[in-house]
């Protein structure tokens, strides 16, 4: 892994090949795998940085020794397409949009989290959100903030979540009690758990992926937000 984010990473194993290229203000993706079917996956696209385009970059200081850095893209356009098995999917830069998420850091040994983004267009308007939670917690950090046609919009303050950990599909609801600048609501369309255990070391959650309605407000404006594709998620590690 490289020491700095945006920069080219590749990763072969026996069953996937995956690079992500950087070439200045663009990323190629090529990938190919294959499902748990068997089918054949193959990736072919770039994303693209809008000119200007701002990011959230944080560094939560757990103790002298333990940290993250995190560098928060969103909202960034695509184009190319996706293959699995005979199904090809093309990506419209117009709508179809990148998230990424740098991170580098070392870590205490056991860690909970929830994240959740909404990345597209509203309106004519480009809207990232990206939230978070639990892993900050008393570091006086966080990694909440509002991207808008491209320009970063601080949200400084914790957000409350509520959900059913007993039911993932039922709604995800978000909000920045204090400031208002956040009051989302997740409506999953399908939710995927994942489970890891190797002794010591162990990975559990669900990532939720569906559609977000509700309204953000940043300098003095306010806009609703309708249909806008993201997920939510809460994971807990052991490592």
């Amino acid at each position: 892994m490289p020491e700095h984010v945006e920069r080219s990473v590749r990763f072969r194993g026996r069953s996937m090949d995956y690079a992500n290229l950087t070439d200045g203000d663009a990323m190629k993706v090529d990938c190919t795998a294959k499902g748990k079917d068997g089918q054949p996956i193959r990736a072919d696209f770039v994303v693209r940085k809008p000119p200007g385009q701002e990011s959230l970059n944080i560094v939560v200081p757990w103790s002298a020794a333990r940290f993250q850095l995190n560098s928060k893209h969103n909202t960034l356009p695509c184009e190319g397409t996706i293959q699995i098995g005979d199904a090809r999917y093309a990506m419209d830069p117009t709508e179809c949009h990148a998230v990424q998420d740098f991170g580098r850091g070392v870590w205490p040994y056991r860690s909970f989290w929830n994240w959740g983004v909404a990345t597209g267009v509203q309106d004519g308007i480009r809207i990232g959100v990206n939230l978070g939670d639990k892993w900050t917690t008393g570091t006086g950090v966080n990694e909440n903030g509002l991207c808008i046609d491209g320009r970063l919009y601080k949200i400084m303050e914790d957000v409350r979540w509520s959900y059913d950990p007993t039911d993932w599909m039922r709604p995800w609801r978000v909000r920045a009690e204090h400031s208002g600048m956040v009051d989302l609501t997740l409506q999953p369309d399908v939710a995927h758990p994942s489970r890891i255990s190797l002794g010591i070391l162990s990975t559990r959650g669900v990532c939720c992926f569906g559609r977000w309605h509700g309204t953000v407000r940043f300098a003095g404006r306010e806009l609703r937000i309708s249909n806008v594709v993201g997920w939510a998620e809460e994971f807990a590690h052991r490592r």
